[in-house]
């Protein structure tokens, strides 16, 4: 070693610890994708390491407008109904020299009904927000021109759904395409799941009923609770379309 110069040492030591650190990463991976695959087999369910752009797009929330391949898909029956689990890569900024991508884990249950979404919210920020929202109308009277930049960019208004359970619309904010057909399906199975499994939101894509926490990829250890929750919001299903009927 005497014989070499600092610069040879420096880039021995580098290509070392770059090795060491792949072979690192590629023993964890191996891990987690054996714990999860046994966490399948333990509740009969099919496992996959990674999932196509096509599929993930099936199950990914709705402002997801650029999701790629995911990792980690369960699929499967569960008593009566399909799940499935994924983790759901987004690009959410891009640039032609950087790009930033969120993983969220993302639950899914069989869902038939209008699309919508309820979104734990503070009450003091969705107050700020309807202020902001009020001051630009306010503005965009005065200037044409913002009121066009409104509708481009315009956030859905929040549908007023009845509070079966108290306080429910302080602390939760409904979005939705079809306001009738949102205030029926949001009722008090939704609502009473929706409160007990704070901080996750809920969402209809029309064909599925998704939950997940905002940018949140699950630890392997909360799996099995997240499989219980899934369990939970499909019998509010079933609940609020017993209601409904």
């Amino acid at each position: 070693m005497s014989n070499l110069s600092p610069e040879m040492i420096f880039f021995a030591l580098f290509a070392l610890g770059t090795i060491s650190t792949i072979v690192i990463s590629l023993v964890v991976r191996s891990k987690n994708r054996a714990a999860f695959a046994d966490f399948a087999r333990e509740h009969d369910l099919t496992y996959e390491p990674t999932l196509s752009r096509e599929q993930s797009e099936e199950i990914a929330p709705a402002r997801y407008s650029r999701v790629t391949a995911s990792t980690n898909h369960f699929h499967g029956k569960l008593g009566w109904t399909t799940v499935r689990i994924a983790s759901i890569r987004n690009v959410t900024r891009s640039s032609s020299n950087s790009s930033s991508t969120t993983i969220t884990t993302v639950g899914a249950v069989p869902y038939s009904g209008p699309r919508f979404v309820i979104k734990p919210m503070d009450p003091k920020r969705l107050a700020q927000q309807e202020e902001g929202r009020e001051k630009f109308e306010l503005a965009a009277e005065k200037l044409p021109f913002l009121g066009a930049l409104m509708d481009r960019f315009a956030v859905p208004e929040p549908i007023e759904v009845a509070d079966h359970v108290s306080g429910f619309s302080d602390s939760w904010q409904v979005t939705g395409d079809d306001e009738e057909r949102v205030k029926e399906a949001v009722g008090r199975p939704l609502q009473e799941f929706a409160g007990s499994h704070r901080p996750y939101s809920i969402e209809s894509n029309g064909s599925w009923l998704l939950l997940y926490r905002e940018s949140r990829r699950l630890p392997r250890d909360e799996y099995a609770a997240f499989l219980d929750a899934l369990k939970e919001l499909d019998r509010a299903r079933e609940e609020g379309a017993v209601d409904n009927s």
